[in-house]
Order: C-alpha cells, then sequence, then structure tokens
C-alpha cells in the first residue's frame, strides 16, 4: 500500500469527520424551526439514529487511522469526547432502547410518566398519550404529597369569579356544565363579566376587622355597580366571619327567569384570594419486593436517581391533590454523555494551551 494512497485516505476520513460536523450540527438547528415536536420526532427517528451512529463510526475509524489524532493529547481527547457524547446520546435514546427490547434485552423506558395516589405504589408508566407502555421492575412508593403556598397578606385584595353553565365537548359529545372564570377588577372601572354582556364596577372597597388582637378577621365590603343593556343593579357584598364566600345569582339582570337561565344562570361570586403555591413536594420510597432500594422528597428540579431513572415532579392532582404526576427519564447513556463533555471540554483547553506555547517558542529561540 502506498503512501501517498494512506495518505490520502486519512484526508478524507478527517474531511468527513469534518463535514459531518456541519452536517450534523445543521440537522441538528433546521428542525428546531418547525417546533419542537417536529425536532424530537428527527432525533427519535430511525434516520436519525442512522446519521447519528455513521458520524460516531468517522470518529472512530479518524482516530484509529489517523496518527496526529492520537499523538496530539488535546486533539485526541477533543476526539474522545465527541465520540463518547454521540455514543452515549444513541444508548439511551428511543431507538436504541426498542432495539434493545427487540433483541431480549431486559427493558428500559426511555421517558415517561407515573401516576401514584397518596400512600399507593405503582411500577406503571405511561405514554404522552396516556396508556401504559411498560413497568418498572421495581415499585414506586408516595408516602405524602402536599403543597406549599405563599402567605397571603392581610390586604390582598379578594376576588370575583362569575359561574355559569356552558356547552363543552369531550371529543366526541356535547355536554353542558358550570364553568368559572376569575374576573380582574379594580377600584372604579367598569369590565365586562366572562359568559355574559353584564358589566361590573367595584365603586367602594374597604377592610374591617371583627374583634381584636392579631388573629381577629379582617374581611373586606365591596359595593358594586352591575348593568347589561336595560338592566342595573347596585350590591354590596360584605362576607362574615365564618362565611367568607359570597354568591350572589344575577337573575335580577334580565327580563325573566327563564332568559336568565337561557344566558347560562350565571352567579357572581366574591371570595378570600386564592393563594400562590411556592412548591409542591412528594415523599417516595421506591422497593424491590420488600427491600428499600431509596427514599427522597423530591420537587420540582430536584429528582429521584434510582435503578436507572430519574423520578421529576411533573404535576399534581389539582383538583384534590390526592395524587402526584411523575416525569421518568432513563439515564442509560448519560455517564457517558457526562465523560464526553469533560474531555471534550479539557481537550480543547489543552489543545489551546499548546498553541500558545508552540508560538511562542520561535520567538524564545530568536532570543
Amino acid at each position: 500500500m502506498s503512501a501517498s494512497y494512506v495518505s490520502s485516505t486519512r484526508r478524507f476520513f478527517l474531511w468527513a469527520a469534518f463535514i459531518g460536523c456541519l452536517v450534523l450540527a445543521a440537522l441538528s438547528v433546521i428542525p428546531t424551526f418547525f417546533g419542537p415536536a417536529k425536532a424530537e420526532q428527527w432525533f427519535m427517528s430511525a434516520f436519525g439514529a442512522t446519521v447519528w451512529w455513521a458520524f460516531a463510526l468517522l470518529l472512530l475509524v479518524s482516530l484509529v487511522i489517523v496518527p496526529a489524532l492520537r499523538n496530539r493529547l488535546g486533539l485526541l481527547a477533543m476526539h474522545a469526547g465527541m465520540l463518547l457524547v454521540v455514543i452515549g446520546a444513541l444508548v439511551g435514546s428511543p431507538v436504541s432502547l426498542r432495539l434493545q427490547k427487540d433483541l431480549g434485552l431486559p427493558q428500559r423506558f426511555a421517558n415517561g410518566f407515573m401516576i401514584i395516589y397518596e400512600g399507593e405504589s405503582s411500577g406503571r408508566v405511561l405514554g404522552e398519550t396516556g396508556t401504559p407502555i411498560g413497568e418498572l421492575p421495581f415499585q414506586v412508593h408516595l408516602e405524602d404529597f402536599r403543597i406549599e403556598y405563599y402567605p397571603i397578606g392581610m390586604d390582598d385584595p379578594w376576588q370575583f369569579t362569575i359561574e355559569a353553565v356552558q356547552q363543552q365537548t369531550d371529543g366526541l359529545r356535547v355536554l353542558q356544565g358550570w364553568q368559572s372564570r376569575r374576573v380582574p377588577w379594580t377600584l372604579g372601572e367598569a369590565v365586562t363579566l366572562p359568559f355574559c354582556d353584564i358589566q361590573l364596577k367595584v365603586t367602594e372597597y374597604q377592610l374591617t376587622q371583627y374583634g381584636e388582637g392579631d388573629n381577629a378577621p379582617v374581611l373586606p365590603t365591596a359595593t358594586l355597580e352591575l348593568s347589561r343593556p336595560g338592566h342595573s343593579d347596585t350590591q354590596t357584598f360584605q362576607p362574615q366571619p365564618g362565611m367568607p364566600h359570597v354568591r350572589w345569582p344575577l337573575a335580577g339582570l334580565y327580563d325573566s327567569a327563564k332568559a336568565w337561565h337561557d344566558a347560562g344562570s350565571p352567579a357572581l361570586r366574591f371570595h378570600p384570594p386564592v393563594p400562590v403555591i411556592r412548591d409542591y413536594f412528594s415523599d417516595l420510597v421506591v422497593f424491590d419486593g420488600e427491600t428499600e432500594m431509596a427514599r427522597k422528597t423530591i420537587e420540582v428540579n430536584d429528582p429521584l436517581h434510582v435503578g436507572g431513572y430519574h423520578f421529576y415532579q411533573h404535576s399534581y392532582d389539582t383538583t384534590a391533590g390526592s395524587y402526584t404526576i411523575l416525569s421518568v427519564a432513563s439515564d442509560a447513556g448519560l455517564s457517558l454523555v457526562y465523560a464526553g463533555f469533560i474531555l471534550l471540554v479539557g481537550g480543547l483547553a489543552w489543545h489551546v494551551v499548546s498553541l500558545k506555547r508552540t508560538a511562542r517558542s520561535p520567538a524564545e529561540d530568536a532570543n
């Protein structure tokens, strides 16, 4: 084999690896302009996985046949780092995990969701549509779920909510049911209520403390002007200790009870401000049979890592707080990705230092 042939082959793979970097960069950026769904579809497709594996093969061949890459520590670390990043990402991709399943290897899930009720255990993983996609080899038990709220100040304004019967669909049928919507309001300014053509203006709003001491309840009194074409009314909402919610049907603003019913029977409710959620927590215990594998209280951005999976706090039962929704993500290939980034950054730093030393050497020799 001639030296020119070997040199040409080495140049070919070096240029192929370089062009492969540019192509992959373009293929990584372009799908993002079509939205997250399209980008995810590309990265998780068989074609996308094939392109990434081909790039990994190019990097590996370049390391083997090009001595310059092996003899320069910085370049070697950079190429090895890129190779580990690509292989790690591919090992944890849905395509690779499906292939592992087809080959009869232990089943793994790239990602999914779990719904676990308080005091119960589950190993079932759900897909994006809520359908089961498999079972974990262990059980996740929810000991407790709790929500923390920001404190409500005494001066925080109370809220108005409009309630009415509205048509809604479940995808197959048109149904009727109660719906509610909060009404933003400002003292002295008129606002049109949702679900109807009624205007509301809060003309007076004042706080009254019932009793003495720091724990004595402080409740507001609100005077309202309500109007719709041909009708108007003035009401004073004055909640009492132990009965903070005031609800008033708006039937008096319609010509008849039937007209009010046909409009959806709108009613106005005056109630304390809803506290803003600060954080929510799930106390999780993971069991393999009777053996406890792990225990942790997780919250948003503080997951539990056990058994090859990360369990993130994703959502919860917004009605009664009786269950938690966890996001499940496999860690397959993650250690390779981390090691690859470390090598890539370290190799780049080493290569830059080496270039500076090489550039400084002639000047030092001249002196």
